[in-house]
């Protein structure tokens, strides 16, 4: 062996020695299974693990040595050109930005091939899961729930979820695969192994809900304060909708119903009209947005949605809010088009978000391969989802808005009311993106007269 040789060889050794010292000293060997520690600031599956190197900076995600398992197959029973993967859903960990996230932690019983249907990806806290059984009764297709858990809200989250897939409607246990996510620096005292979860609490469904607490949860108590936790929408949105195992995801909130058989009807259109699945031009699918009175049963059918529009029953979305942000184009035409089969969906008007349509904000059908939500961003800044407009619009995405198919938010209209603690959210928000965030997305997607955010 040369001397350079042998150099290389030495250097490679030294190097390699280092990399393992560096993994055992921050815990990266560790002998455990999802178990944590309050200081310890990663998690890991098993007892050997490759160390990889981080993706971009904003999805900065580690992950254990056997993450979900892709293998090719044809988007199922659906001619078309597209391609998609089957995904091996297994529980893993990873780390988004300064988040831990526990993906896949508590798995829905049934598991489901990419093209077979729609996933709807959603995100709570876990005062909000009182949501999860309406909306599951009418969506009966897979959800991907990722569940914001700082601190000891952790142990409120799991204990509600599992309350919910043993006592509440079998749906949610075969339907519903649960994902947690926690700040680094907001950890929970305890992470049980996956395969102990079960045991960890002892679920009484003679019991009130755990959600149904009067205590603030452990967030609520850092508001206003200097650590107050803020809540990582798009993070939590991004996880939700990447780990689905169908190729179709549709990304929405957890307090919005859909209409009955929204997925079958969506899938059974795309065999219908294969052109729908071509990837050029890009496209999403659009699905209409109302509020109802409190105290009104939700609708189920379009029919029903019309007739309550009529008694101011029902009322466009966000109407007293952000008019702009939810204007569909030709949304009294959608109304007033009766469909000659209401058990049957398809396109009514191809859109563009431009013109008067500029600052819309729709929530749609679209792939896991859509651009992501930007992770640095919060809810309580608002404007979370106009950067990934921005990104859809450069892109020439178009906008297909379904004619049989809408959201309802839970019973009760919204109105606008001031928050002069959130006001001061929006302002650093919008001072972000103007300065900062705006530039990178156009090095990113690139500049299209029209779009903005």
């Amino acid at each position: 062996m040369s001397k350079r040789r042998k150099l290389l060889f030495f250097l490679w050794v030294a190097v390699s020695a280092c990399i393992v010292l560096a993994a055992t000293n921050f815990g990266f060997l560790d002998n455990a299974l999802f178990s944590f520690t309050p200081n310890r600031h990663l998690l890991f599956l098993s007892t050997v693990h490759t160390l990889h190197t981080p993706p971009m900076e904003e999805d900065r995600v580690v992950q254990s040595e056997s993450p979900p398992i892709e293998t090719t197959s044809v988007l199922a029973e659906v001619t078309g050109s597209i391609s998609c993967k089957d995904v091996d859903a297994r529980p893993h960990q990873g780390r988004r930005k300064d988040h831990v996230v526990l993906y896949n932690y508590l798995l829905s019983e049934n598991a489901f091939a990419c093209g077979e249907t729609v996933t709807y990806t959603t995100h709570s806290e876990y005062e909000y899961l009182e949501n999860l059984e309406p909306l599951v009764e009418r969506w009966r297709a897979p959800v991907s729930l990722a569940v914001y858990s700082p601190g000891e809200d952790f142990n409120t989250s799991l204990h509600s979820a599992l309350y919910m897939k043993k006592c509440q409607s079998e749906l949610i246990r075969r339907l519903v695969t649960f994902h947690f996510v926690f700040p680094l620096d907001h950890t929970p005292s305890i992470v049980p192994p996956v395969e102990d979860v079960d045991s960890f609490f002892q679920v009484n469904c003679s019991s009130p809900p755990p959600w149904n607490t009067t205590d603030p949860s452990y967030r609520q108590t850092t508001k206003g304060t200097a650590k107050q936790i803020l809540y990582p929408i798009n993070i939590l949105r991004n996880v939700a909708k990447e780990s689905a195992t169908t190729h179709y995801v549709f990304p929405t909130d957890i307090e919005l119903y859909p209409s009955d058989n929204l997925a079958p009807m969506f899938i059974d259109m795309v065999r219908r009209s294969p052109t729908l699945l071509d990837p050029e031009p890009p496209k999403v699918f659009v699905v209409s947005i109302f509020e109802v009175k409190e105290g009104t049963e939700p609708p189920r059918r379009k029919s029903e949605l019309v007739e309550m529009l009529g008694r101011n029953v029902a009322i466009p979305f966000h109407k007293a809010m952000c008019p702009q942000c939810h204007r569909v184009p030709k949304a009294q035409e959608w109304t007033n088009k009766a469909s000659p089969d209401p058990e049957q969906l398809n396109v009514f008007h191809v859109a563009q978000r431009e013109g008067n349509f500029k600052s819309w904000e729709p929530i749609f059908i679209g792939t896991r391969f859509d651009p992501p939500y930007d992770e640095t961003l919060t809810w309580e800044g608002k404007k979370d989802k106009m950067t990934q407009m921005y990104g859809l619009c450069v892109l020439g995405y178009q906008f297909h808005i379904l004619d049989n198919a809408f959201l309802v938010h839970k019973p009760g209209i919204k109105m606008y009311t001031r928050d002069k603690w959130r006001e001061s959210l929006v302002a650093q928000q919008n001072h972000y993106i103007a300065t900062f965030l705006k530039s990178r997305l156009a090095s990113i997607y690139g500049q299209k007269k029209g779009c903005t955010i």
